[in-house]
């Protein structure tokens, strides 16, 4: 499964199906862009899905508008979105240095581990300089602290009190998705706000905006989900819920009706591990696995499975140079190689 995917999938958790199907019923032309920013890969009826697969639509708690495959990697390689283009020696060069961060024991290759704990360090870096980025966006006071009203109006452009008169008398059911989809910010902002008094710090804007990879914050994403599905309010997600909230997905994007349902039924089946029928709380968490081991695994079986050219299970500075492009970002350092597009050129 290509990481990227795995990632996008698992924050969906965050978005769900609201994020697709739903926006503010006064702004239906998308304006809002930190709700609308997506990446385009992956399975086409993969929504939602709890198991990390294939589709995944970031920011509203994720950080990334319309990255390529190629930005993702050099974001996770070098710990920061902020890039500038290189010339071949200012790639050569950084590539030898990240080499030699990773490789901690000094024995001039990468084995899994060493790429997995660069990568899950890399990550966390990642996610709190855009926590950083945006919460100076949000915090218009600069009082180093955010209030739901700031987030409301940074979100949605509306006050607390807005939304709330708004949704209030929700009837159709665009305007019902919409309630429910700000009540859900809500619960996320008080679970975020760990000292209760109100306000968000910047360390607690990060659990909101990345509450998937923080066990204590993910029980709010689990209780989205399953309110998502759960359309006959037991709490729980019975097979045919399942089904049919991809079939309804499905059917807007005109995709075969038993090619949803058989890879569906297969994914509930696995997920039932008590095979009573349901999916229940514990059940989804078990499948969400919070934190950033397991998506910093996949990205590192990503890295290898490109790098690794000669599959004896480390990489080398050798490789690692040879795919350049896979790591930072461009072009290759091979003038001969089928991905060199007249890299100087372009600088």
């Amino acid at each position: 499964m290509n990481p990227k995917c795995f990632i996008l999938s698992l924050m969906l958790f965050v978005m769900f199906i609201a994020q697709i199907k739903c926006s503010d019923p006064d702004h239906d032309t998308d304006q809002d862009h930190h709700e609308s920013e997506s990446v385009e890969h992956g399975d086409d009826f993969h929504h939602d899905d709890p198991s990390h697969g294939d589709d995944y639509e970031p920011h509203e708690f994720d950080y990334d508008p319309h990255q390529t495959d190629s930005d993702y990697d050099e974001d996770l390689v070098t710990g920061t979105s902020h890039h500038a283009k290189r010339t071949k020696e200012q790639t050569k060069t950084e590539i030898d240095e990240i080499f030699k961060k990773v490789d901690k024991n000094n024995d001039t290759k990468i084995d899994r581990d060493e790429l997995t704990l660069y990568i899950i360090d890399n990550m966390k870096k990642l996610h709190t300089e855009i926590t950083s980025d945006e919460f100076k966006e949000v915090d218009k006071n600069s009082d180093q602290k955010v209030s739901l009203d700031e987030y409301f109006l940074h979100k949605h452009q509306k006050t607390s009190e807005a939304l709330e008169n708004l949704t209030r008398s929700a009837n159709s059911s665009k305007t019902q998705d919409f309630a429910k989809k700000i009540q859900h910010e809500r619960e996320r902002f008080k679970a975020a706000d760990s000292d209760s008094d109100g306000f968000l710090n910047v360390h607690e804007y990060l659990l909101m905006l990345y509450p998937v990879f923080y066990p204590h914050m993910a029980h709010t994403i689990v209780h989205e989900y399953i309110e998502d599905f759960d359309t006959n309010n037991d709490g729980l997600v019975g097979k045919d819920e399942y089904i049919k909230h991809f079939l309804d997905i499905a059917a807007d994007k005109k995709i075969l009706e038993e090619e949803v349902k058989k890879k569906r039924e297969a994914e509930f089946d696995k997920y039932d591990k008590d095979k009573n029928g349901k999916i229940d709380p514990e059940e989804y968490y078990a499948i969400l696995k919070p934190g950033y081991e397991n998506p910093a695994k996949e990205e590192v079986d990503h890295l290898f499975k490109e790098t690794d050219t000669n599959k004896d299970g480390i990489i080398t500075l050798d490789e690692v140079e040879s795919h350049a492009h896979l790591w930072l970002g461009g072009e290759p350092l091979d003038e001969d190689s089928e991905y060199s597009h007249h890299y100087d050129d372009e600088l």
